[in-house]
Protein backbone atom coordinates (compact mmCIF):
# COMPACT_ATOMS: atom_id res chain seq x y z
CA UNK A 1 0.00 0.00 0.00
CA UNK A 2 2.63 2.72 1.08
CA UNK A 3 4.66 1.72 -2.44
CA UNK A 4 1.19 2.63 -4.32
CA UNK A 5 0.66 5.83 -2.21
CA UNK A 6 4.38 6.96 -2.89
CA UNK A 7 3.80 6.24 -7.02
CA UNK A 8 1.22 8.65 -7.13
CA UNK A 9 2.80 11.38 -5.91
CA UNK A 10 1.02 12.91 -3.61
CA UNK A 11 1.54 16.04 -2.11
CA UNK A 12 0.25 17.65 1.12
CA UNK A 13 -0.69 21.46 1.13
CA UNK A 14 -1.46 22.43 4.75
CA UNK A 15 -3.89 25.20 5.65
CA UNK A 16 -4.55 25.36 8.91
CA UNK A 17 -2.57 23.76 11.87
CA UNK A 18 0.92 22.52 12.48
CA UNK A 19 1.55 19.35 10.33
CA UNK A 20 4.13 18.21 12.37
CA UNK A 21 2.18 16.84 14.60
CA UNK A 22 0.67 13.81 12.85
CA UNK A 23 1.53 10.76 12.54
CA UNK A 24 1.28 10.31 8.12
CA UNK A 25 2.19 6.79 8.87
CA UNK A 26 -0.71 5.86 11.18
CA UNK A 27 -2.45 2.52 9.45
CA UNK A 28 -5.51 3.82 9.31
CA UNK A 29 -4.62 6.42 7.18
CA UNK A 30 -2.65 5.14 5.27
CA UNK A 31 -5.53 2.10 4.47
CA UNK A 32 -8.28 4.84 3.84
CA UNK A 33 -5.74 6.64 1.65
CA UNK A 34 -4.35 3.67 -0.74
CA UNK A 35 -8.76 3.08 -0.75
CA UNK A 36 -9.47 6.52 -1.90
CA UNK A 37 -6.65 6.09 -4.79
CA UNK A 38 -7.53 2.38 -5.80
CA UNK A 39 -11.42 3.90 -6.21
CA UNK A 40 -10.41 6.68 -8.14
CA UNK A 41 -8.22 4.46 -10.52
CA UNK A 42 -11.35 1.84 -10.61
CA UNK A 43 -13.70 5.04 -11.70
CA UNK A 44 -11.19 5.68 -14.83
CA UNK A 45 -11.21 1.73 -15.80
CA UNK A 46 -14.77 1.64 -15.48
CA UNK A 47 -16.10 5.01 -16.79
CA UNK A 48 -14.57 4.09 -20.00
CA UNK A 49 -16.87 1.09 -20.47
CA UNK A 50 -20.31 2.06 -18.68
CA UNK A 51 -23.04 3.18 -21.24
CA UNK A 52 -23.90 6.95 -21.32
CA UNK A 53 -27.08 6.71 -19.36
CA UNK A 54 -26.21 4.87 -16.16
CA UNK A 55 -22.55 6.77 -16.12
CA UNK A 56 -24.77 9.71 -13.79
CA UNK A 57 -25.98 6.84 -11.24
CA UNK A 58 -22.49 5.23 -11.64
CA UNK A 59 -20.61 8.48 -10.60
CA UNK A 60 -23.40 9.33 -7.71
CA UNK A 61 -22.63 5.58 -6.48
CA UNK A 62 -18.97 6.30 -6.47
CA UNK A 63 -19.37 10.04 -4.91
CA UNK A 64 -21.10 8.39 -1.82
CA UNK A 65 -18.23 6.52 -1.73
CA UNK A 66 -15.52 8.61 -1.77
CA UNK A 67 -17.39 10.30 0.75
CA UNK A 68 -17.54 8.20 2.98
CA UNK A 69 -13.64 7.52 2.96
CA UNK A 70 -13.09 11.09 3.35
CA UNK A 71 -15.20 10.60 6.09
CA UNK A 72 -12.94 8.04 7.13
CA UNK A 73 -10.07 10.48 6.75
CA UNK A 74 -10.89 13.58 8.84
CA UNK A 75 -11.97 11.39 12.02
CA UNK A 76 -8.98 9.33 12.47
CA UNK A 77 -6.71 10.92 15.35
CA UNK A 78 -3.23 10.94 13.54
CA UNK A 79 -1.70 13.34 16.28
CA UNK A 80 1.61 11.70 17.36
CA UNK A 81 2.21 10.07 20.45
CA UNK A 82 4.17 12.25 22.46
CA UNK A 83 1.24 15.65 21.46
CA UNK A 84 -1.83 12.77 22.55
CA UNK A 85 -0.05 12.74 25.75
CA UNK A 86 -0.06 16.14 26.41
CA UNK A 87 -3.13 16.68 25.62
CA UNK A 88 -2.34 19.16 22.91
CA UNK A 89 -5.44 19.26 20.02
CA UNK A 90 -3.89 20.23 16.83
CA UNK A 91 -6.75 20.81 14.53
CA UNK A 92 -4.98 20.67 10.88
CA UNK A 93 -7.02 20.90 7.54
CA UNK A 94 -4.68 19.68 4.70
CA UNK A 95 -5.41 19.23 1.17
CA UNK A 96 -3.79 15.83 -0.39
CA UNK A 97 -3.17 15.89 -4.16
CA UNK A 98 -1.70 14.46 -7.12
CA UNK A 99 1.50 16.49 -8.67
CA UNK A 100 0.68 15.98 -12.10
CA UNK A 101 3.76 17.91 -13.06
CA UNK A 102 6.06 14.56 -11.44
CA UNK A 103 4.34 12.48 -13.36
CA UNK A 104 4.96 13.95 -16.46
CA UNK A 105 8.68 14.59 -15.70
CA UNK A 106 9.03 10.69 -15.15
CA UNK A 107 10.96 8.34 -18.09
CA UNK A 108 8.15 6.32 -19.86
CA UNK A 109 8.69 2.95 -20.94
CA UNK A 110 7.14 1.94 -24.56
Amino acid sequence: MKKDIQMNTLKMRPYIGDVFHLNMTDSQFIDTLWSILKLEEYVLDVEKKIKKSDINVFYQMMKQYRDKLQDKINRIDMRLPHIKSQGIQNPVTIEIFRDLTAQKNKRRVH
